[in-house]
C-alpha cells in the first residue's frame, strides 16, 4: 500500500447528481489502485482500518465537509490519531475548501493531486475541529440554521434550484407563512460558554465555528480562523424582519449582528435545552439530543 490514498464517496452531491463519474478519481490520476469508492459506513470504516494498518496516514477525499470528518473520526476511531487531508471537495457542503480559497470543482482539485503527487509541493495548512457530542466537526447549528438547511436538503440542489430553494424560503418568511415561521421557533435553554451561564435563557439561531466561511458567502464567524485555541459561538433571538435584515448585511460582506445576541471566542459551550433538539453539523443532521456539548477538537493538517 503506498503512503497516501483517495477516499470517494459516491453519495457526495457531484456523484449523487452525476456531475461526475466515479471513475473519473482513476482516470485522471492514472492509478486505479490508489483508490476506493466506499461502499457504505461499514465499508468506509474496514477501509481505513487496512489503510492504518498499512501505514497510510494522508488521505485525499472526494466528499464534502461531512465526508472529510467522517473519514477523520474513522482513524481516530482506529487509534491512529488524526490523517492528514487533501480536500477534494463535490460534496454538498464544500464550506472547507471556501475557507481554504481552494477550487471546490473535484476535477480541478484532481489535477491538482496529480501534480502533488508527481513531485510538485503542496501548500499545507491547519484547522481547529470541533468535537459535539462526540463527533468531530467544524461547523455547527442549531435552530434556524439547522432547520433551513434541513428544508434545503429536502429539495433538489442541482443546476439553478439551490436559488429557487433559498427564494422560497426568504417568500415564506416575507409571507409569514406558518411552516417557515416556525423554523423561528424559540428554544428554551441554558447555555454555558466556558462554565459561564449566559444571560439569553433561549434562542432561535445559533451557530458555532472554527472557519469563517459557511459555504454560503455569509460573513457570520469573521474571528474563527484567527482563533488560536478557541472557536467562535453565537446565539441569538431573531424576529423575522431583524433575521431579514441580518441576512441581507451579511451577504453584503457585513458581519451577523442582531439586537439580543451573544457572541464570543470560547472553549466550549454546553446547551441544556427543556427538551431534546434536533442539531446539523458540516452537511449532516443529527437526532435530537439533551444536553449538547461542544469544546474544542485536534487541529487537523490539511493539504492544498
Amino acid at each position: 500500500m503506498k503512503p497516501y490514498h483517495v477516499i470517494v464517496n459516491p453519495n457526495a452531491g457531484f456523484l449523487r447528481n452525476k456531475r461526475l463519474d466515479p471513475g473519473e478519481p482513476a482516470r485522471i490520476l492514472g492509478d486505479s489502485d490508489l483508490v476506493t469508492v466506499t461502499q457504505d459506513l461499514d465499508h468506509l470504516g474496514a477501509l481505513v482500518r487496512r489503510l492504518c494498518a498499512s501505514g497510510v496516514r494522508t488521505v485525499a477525499v472526494l466528499g464534502g465537509d461531512g465526508t472529510v470528518l467522517r473519514v477523520c473520526s474513522e482513524f481516530a476511531s482506529a487509534g491512529a490519531g488524526l490523517p492528514t487531508v487533501f480536500p477534494i471537495g463535490g460534496g454538498t457542503s464544500n464550506a472547507l475548501l471556501t475557507e481554504l480559497q481552494l477550487s471546490a470543482r473535484p476535477v480541478a482539485r484532481l489535477q491538482r493531486l496529480a501534480e502533488v503527487l508527481s513531485g510538485a509541493a503542496p501548500t499545507a495548512m491547519e484547522r481547529n475541529t470541533l468535537r459535539v457530542n462526540g463527533r468531530m466537526g467544524f461547523s455547527f447549528a442549531v435552530g434556524y440554521l439547522r432547520n433551513a438547511s434541513a428544508f434545503y436538503e429536502s429539495h433538489p440542489v442541482d443546476g439553478i434550484w439551490p436559488l429557487v430553494v433559498t427564494l422560497k424560503l426568504l417568500k415564506g418568511l416575507i409571507l409569514r407563512h406558518p411552516a417557515i415561521l416556525r423554523f423561528l421557533d424559540n428554544v428554551p435553554a441554558t447555555i454555558h460558554y466556558d462554565d459561564t451561564p449566559l444571560p439569553l435563557d433561549g434562542f432561535n439561531f445559533a451557530y458555532l465555528s472554527t472557519i469563517t466561511q459557511n459555504g454560503l458567502k455569509l460573513n457570520m464567524t469573521p474571528s474563527a480562523s484567527g482563533a488560536a485555541d478557541q472557536f467562535e459561538a453565537l446565539f441569538a433571538t431573531l424576529t423575522v424582519g431583524e433575521l431579514l435584515g441580518a441576512f441581507s448585511r451579511m451577504t453584503l460582506g457585513g458581519e451577523m449582528n442582531a439586537p439580543r445576541q451573544e457572541r464570543r471566542l470560547v472553549r466550549k459551550v454546553r446547551i441544556e435545552p427543556l427538551a431534546p433538539i434536533p442539531w446539523f453539523m458540516d452537511g449532516e443532521h443529527f437526532e435530537p439530543a439533551n444536553p449538547i456539548a461542544v469544546e474544542l477538537g485536534p487541529k487537523l493538517r490539511l493539504l492544498g
